[in-house]
């Protein structure tokens, strides 16, 4: 079980891309006691675990398109897991999957459970 390592500096939003700002400003909005995502508030104390996958595409041609013209990159789906519930933000880009995570980090009081194709932020 792996779980994230406690960052001392807090992630940079200012790192994002203009359209990556936005949607995190909508969508991810972290603070001192808790993050709201969309419209759920989550405390930083419930949380308990983040997962991080690869957002699955159709094989073929079409999954092709959709990955590299229509996106242009990966994209990923976080999933926030806090007292029985959940939150996903679906199709989101490498660098606000890393921001998510590493705000997680940074905020969560307690240790949190990471899940993911790829470490976003240092484990233990």
């Amino acid at each position: 079980m792996r779980f994230l390592q406690h960052l001392l500096v807090r992630p940079n939003a200012e790192a994002l891309t203009a359209a990556d700002a936005r949607f995190v400003r909508s969508a991810f909005q972290p603070e001192a006691d808790g993050v709201r995502v969309y419209a759920d508030v989550i405390r930083w104390t419930e949380l308990e675990e983040i997962e991080v996958v690869k957002a699955p595409r159709a094989v073929g041609p079409a999954g092709w398109l959709v990955r590299h013209l229509v996106h242009g990159e990966e994209r990923y789906h976080v999933g926030l897991y806090y007292g029985g519930r959940e939150s996903v933000l679906p199709n989101v880009t490498e660098g606000v999957a890393r921001y998510m995570v590493q705000c997680v980090a940074f905020y969560a009081p307690l240790p949190v459970r990471y899940q993911g194709a790829e470490a976003f932020a240092p484990l233990t």
